[in-house]
């Protein structure tokens, strides 16, 4: 992916918990104020008029509904966005792990346009042939031009054994590229390990999740008895998730402290510590990273490396460093709202900024993974 191109990213893989995000916390329904200020009698207003005057029968909740995306639009946040109850209910199911789709992570670019930022391993995404920085410029017949992230994910989202087309702008190809793909159920194991050569350790995050912590500890429990050089924690291309799920994983490294501070506009700022009961790797660690590397991932990145108790590998991560939280409303929608900005241990921000590992690594196109290999050189002491 091309740094040039800023990315803001919003997971399709989004999920529901009643608890925290990298990037989400999700709350209850919000009773309405009981003294309407002046601006929302004039919304009111409005509402009666259009619903009490047009020329048509007005579906009154859609009218709504299109009320709450113009207010949100309104602050030209891409991680702020409106979910109707279907929407939000499919949050929900995809956090219990599984969802019927084709297996993207898709973005923003500074220009508006939808972006791919990395297929998911073993899905149809991915063995159809899409890559991360492709642009999506029609979900079938329809353009993504003056879509949100929501708006183009309920397109490529559908049931499975159905088909969708992507038409796709992919640097360096003169014409824009068709891919049709069947959709599927997407099952979303998030951490796979092996021991790889000279009692080396490697664990691979895709996401963060719910089962995650104990999936990772199912994974370090195979892999410590005989990792005595230690563990690569490859973070590469995993677009975050619950946080949560970040914090514990980072407890497993990380035995106090804080993880993670989060800020909200007045400055009132969370403490999110580690749990010292879950710390369990003490022989030493590499994290592998790259511009596909977001939120929780960061989180976990960056407070391995501010405590020194990892060296980072690959190249700079893709900077999401604002929470979001999500509300539920009285009639099953609910509102995506960016609420915080999180800070790393050492109180750095890095929205948009991203996270400098401290060896650069580019990938190799060849297909050689030398990320790989230099952070096993690491581990075995090579410069």
């Amino acid at each position: 992916m091309k740094r040039n191109i800023i990315i803001y990213s919003l997971i399709i893989l989004v999920t529901i918990s009643v608890s925290f995000l990298a990037g989400m916390n999700y709350g209850g329904y919000i009773s309405a104020q009981n003294n309407v200020d002046r601006n929302l009698q004039i919304l009111f207003q409005a509402y009666n008029i259009i619903t009490n005057n047009y020329v048509e029968k007005v579906d009154g909740r859609n009218l709504s509904y299109k009320g709450i995306e113009g207010m949100i639009s309104s602050l030209n946040d891409p991680y702020s966005y409106f979910m109707k109850p279907e929407d939000y209910k499919a949050m929900g199911e995809e956090f219990q792990g599984s969802f019927e789709g084709i297996g993207i992570e898709i973005g923003m670019n500074d220009k508006k346009q939808i972006v791919v930022i990395s297929p998911i391993d073993d899905t149809p995404a991915q063995k159809a042939g899409l890559k991360t920085g492709d642009i999506i410029l029609k979900v079938d017949d329809k353009s993504t031009e003056g879509m949100n992230l929501d708006q183009v994910s309920r397109l490529i989202r559908g049931p499975a054994g159905t088909k969708v087309r992507l038409t796709i702008q992919r640097g360096g190809e003169p014409k824009p590229l068709e891919f049709t793909i069947t959709r599927a159920v997407i099952r979303l194991y998030t951490v796979s390990s092996k021991m790889l050569d000279d009692n080396i350790g490697y664990i691979k995050l895709k996401a963060f999740r719910e089962p995650t912590a104990e999936e990772l500890n199912s994974a370090l429990d195979q892999l410590l008895p005989k990792a005595r050089r230690g563990i690569i924690l490859d973070l590469r291309n995993n677009p975050g998730g619950l946080l949560s799920s970040a914090i514990q994983v980072a407890s497993y490294f990380i035995q106090k402290g804080p993880v993670l501070y989060a800020e909200d506009r007045n400055g009132n700022r969370d403490q999110f510590d580690a749990i010292p009961s879950l710390y369990k790797v003490r022989v030493p660690v590499v994290v592998l990273v790259n511009e596909g590397s977001a939120s929780a991932s960061e989180i976990v990145a960056g407070a391995l490396q501010d405590y020194k108790r990892a060296t980072l590998v690959g190249t700079k991560t893709f900077g999401k460093g604002l929470v979001q939280s999500v509300i539920q409303l009285a009639d099953g929608s609910a509102i995506s709202l960016t609420v915080q900005k999180w800070l790393t241990p050492k109180m750095r921000y890095i929205h948009k900024e991203g996270i400098r590992p401290d060896i650069q690594v580019e990938w190799d196109q060849k297909g050689t993974d030398i990320q790989l290999e230099r952070a096993k050189e690491v581990l075995l002491g090579k410069k």
